[in-house]
Formats: C-alpha cells, sequence, structure tokens
C-alpha cells in the first residue's frame, strides 16, 4: 500500500478535511502539532493537488503523510494502513 494507492481513492484536499477539517486551501492556522493560541500553521498546495504544511514557529514543514505522521506519532506505513483503514 502506497499514498498513491490512496490517492487513486480521495484527494489530499478530501484527507485534510476528513482528519482536520480543513475546507480552504491555501489557509493559514493554529497549529495541530502543539498548543498554538495565534495562527503560525499554514496549508498550501505545491502544482494545485499536493499539500505542504509549514508550521512557522518550528520551522518544520513537509508533505501531508509528513503531517499525519507527526500528528499521530505513527510510522509511514502505519499511517498509509490507517488512512486505508478510515477511507474503506
Amino acid at each position: 500500500m502506497t499514498l498513491e494507492d490512496i490517492l487513486k481513492e480521495v484527494s489530499e484536499a478530501d484527507l485534510l478535511f476528513f482528519y482536520l477539517g480543513v475546507t480552504e486551501i491555501p489557509c493559514v492556522m493554529c497549529s495541530p502539532l502543539r498548543v498554538d493560541r495565534s495562527p503560525s500553521f499554514s496549508i498550501t498546495t505545491l502544482d494545485g493537488h499536493r499539500i505542504h504544511w509549514r508550521d512557522f514557529a518550528t520551522k518544520e514543514s513537509g508533505n501531508i503523510l509528513d503531517l499525519f505522521e507527526k500528528l499521530w506519532k505513527l510510522s509511514y506505513t502505519e499511517v498509509i494502513s490507517k488512512i486505508w483503514n478510515d477511507i474503506q
């Protein structure tokens, strides 16, 4: 199972909505990775489809799987499995 297999079923934007309630991209919001009282976390797309995030306070950034790995404290394989099970 890979991210590409999952993306045949749902988009990255669909995953952001499902797990974080994000309805608009680009957006700036409070970080889902830590306690954050003022919006300092951005979500954008790189090519109109692939999600890219950046936490301005910690200087961390990455793709959607990096975000879910950090959010859930799971490995790449565990994240893929969780998403696959959740969308089935």
